[in-house]
């Protein structure tokens, strides 16, 4: 073991000066020391001589930092430097720390003060490459001259004789020279060396993920065929997970492409899945690329019957205010005309106003007095705006059929008779809804109904019952949207507006995983360059089928006699009036 000087000690303390006053001076700082390195090194004078510079610190050392919880937002933020001060060796402390799943400094030095220390393996423990970027100074005496060489950590990388380059060189420490950040701490994985990353994957998440031409592919496959070109890597992509759950947390243990991240291995889950607060806790996860939720698909409702068709423009509380309008004009505008200059058939000329309705003229010569023909020339331009509402309206609903409300509401789902129906493919939604404290949601859960993952016959058999009527059928919105369109329901079923679970989607990696700010960065410049939202289109229409059948209907073409029932129906109840009236009259002359 190296035995150091009171001379020593201040050359080191200096370096920790020189690194906080320079690259490191607008970062929070966390010194770290083991108790060797503590009486070597003067804080007192690190601090004094930096004077108003001096960030703000946390001094602790390696035994108490055990025991010590730091917020997880401060450690791994990106406004934090640590700074880790050994003489002895470090590794039981570190393998100590390493339970620790919070402990991800982004910015780690490690400053050995023993040039009888291992620091190749220092520098290859796990804990140490959880870190984005890693400094490494070691103490060396030449000719018992003190000076600090300076190393990164380039795991991905090889050298020429196929050795990784866990500790590599960036030369010797000068602190005369000038430094910044980015020379101190080189990206680490500006390459990751021609690689293979294992995918846990389930090609069956369209248009994310999905098979064509017996390759998988989507949108996701393509994003990350572009990052793997820039970062040189492959990947290999899994076809689905081995037990056929997707991503819940089943008996305390997690399921599906998670269990792959967690329990097997896999660097990367490349599927549409939501951020929630459970999967949030235990992975990394990239910056999100889009948002999504499930949504429920439902089978539109009969439409309303066909000879109602005359009344279907106007709501019912329309139709009351026009009745209502014309017959407190009529009456009151017949009453002061009578009054007033003593019409000779009051009925009559009641009925020609009525008749404005109808696009019938009156003669302005029956009425003498100015204010009433003020009155008359207001109400018919009232007349003319509603009868070309009632006529515009008309033909729509004459050509489109008419349907009843829809359920568009959770609320409105949970009230309703109609039952939900999902696949069972380990997905969190059904526990979530069943534990839900909204009412709605729980209630929902509770008539919930899961549907077995066996086969491709399983969406025929959902659509049928879909078809028979009685039950929605809840999925992932965007593949809800695919199936509608691939098994021809388009014409026939709708998607509730509201969402549940709606979050961010994102690409979930290993806890602690150093290269999960590249990921998000990259997805962060495809989605503004507006490449994923390409992507996304592109995939979507190439998996949709063009069909013809079952198309919904549209305006245009010739009118059946089933779409102008009401008007023939009109008609028969007013030939039945006249015939009525006829039989009244001839009963009043001649008996």
């Amino acid at each position: 073991m190296s035995l150091l000087s009171g001379d020593d000690g201040m050359a080191m303390s200096k370096v920790v000066r020189d690194l906080v006053a320079g690259p490191l001076s607008s970062h929070q700082l966390l010194l770290v020391t083991d108790d060797e390195a503590e009486n070597l090194l003067d804080v007192g004078w690190i601090l004094a001589s930096l004077g108003p510079l001096a960030p703000p610190s946390v001094f602790s050392t390696s035994n108490s930092l055990l025991h010590i919880h730091y917020p997880t937002s401060h450690i791994r933020g990106p406004l934090l430097a640590t700074i880790f001060v050994f003489h002895n060796d470090p590794n039981t402390f570190l393998d100590l720390l390493q339970t620790n799943q919070e402990w991800n400094p982004k910015y780690l030095v490690l400053f050995c003060l023993n040039d009888d220390v291992n620091t190749t393996r220092v520098i290859s423990q796990p804990l140490v490459q959880r870190s984005e970027r890693i400094l490494m100074l070691q103490m060396v005496t030449v000719n018992e001259k003190l000076s600090f060489k300076t190393y990164t950590s380039l795991p991905m990388q090889v050298n020429s004789r196929g050795k990784k380059l866990v500790k590599t060189p960036l030369g010797t420490w000068r602190p005369e020279r000038p430094t910044t950040l980015e020379s101190i701490f080189p990206s680490r994985f500006d390459s990751f060396g021609g690689i293979i990353l294992q995918l846990s994957s389930w090609c069956d998440d369209t248009p994310f993920l999905y098979y064509k031409d017996g390759q998988c592919t989507g949108e996701n496959i393509d994003a990350l065929t572009i990052i793997s070109h820039k970062y040189n890597f492959t990947f290999y992509v899994q076809d689905k997970p081995a037990d056929e759950r997707w991503d819940s947390k089943e008996n305390g243990s997690w399921v599906g492409l998670m269990a792959g991240l967690m329990y097997e291995g896999k660097h990367l889950a490349p599927n549409a899945m939501l951020l929630n607060e459970e999967n949030r806790r235990e992975f990394d996860y990239t910056y999100p690329y889009q948002t999504e939720g499930f949504s429920f698909l439902h089978r539109m409702p009969p439409p309303l019957p066909q000879w109602k068709n005359l009344l279907y423009p106007f709501t019912t509380t329309m139709w009351v205010a026009v009745l209502a309008s014309t017959m407190l004009v009529v009456i009151l505008l017949v009453f002061l005309l009578h009054v007033v200059q003593h019409l000779h058939d009051p009925i009559s000329f009641a009925l020609k106003v009525v008749a404005g309705l109808l696009h019938q003229s009156v003669d302005m010569r029956e009425v003498r007095a100015s204010w009433a023909r003020v009155w008359l020339a207001w109400w018919w331009v009232s007349v003319i705006i509603v009868l070309s509402a009632y006529t515009s309206n008309l033909i729509a609903v004459l050509t489109v059929p008419v349907y009843p409300k829809t359920i568009q509401t959770v609320e409105e789902l949970a009230a309703h008779s109609t039952r939900v129906m999902m696949l069972d493919y380990g997905n969190f939604v059904p526990g979530a809804l069943k534990t839900s404290s909204h009412p709605a949601l729980a209630a929902l859960g509770h008539k919930l109904e899961l549907m077995p993952y066996d086969s491709d016959a399983m969406y025929d058999h959902i659509f049928q019952r879909m078809e028979a009527g009685g039950y929605a059928f809840l999925e992932f919105s965007s593949y809800l949207f695919y199936l509608q369109k691939h098994y021809n329901f388009t014409a026939v079923s709708y998607i509730m507006n509201s969402q549940i679970y709606s979050s961010l989607l994102v690409w979930f990696l290993p806890r602690n995983t150093p290269y999960t700010p590249l990921f998000s960065h990259a997805l962060m410049h495809l989605r503004e360059a507006g490449i994923l939202s390409h992507l996304f289109s592109q995939h979507l229409r190439t998996t949709i089928k063009r069909q013809d059948k079952n198309k919904a209907a549209s305006g245009g073409g010739q009118l059946k006699v089933k779409q102008l029932q009401g008007a023939f129906i009109l008609w028969v109840l007013g030939l039945t009036a006249a015939a009525l009236t006829l039989l009244l009259e001839f009963l009043i002359r001649y008996y």
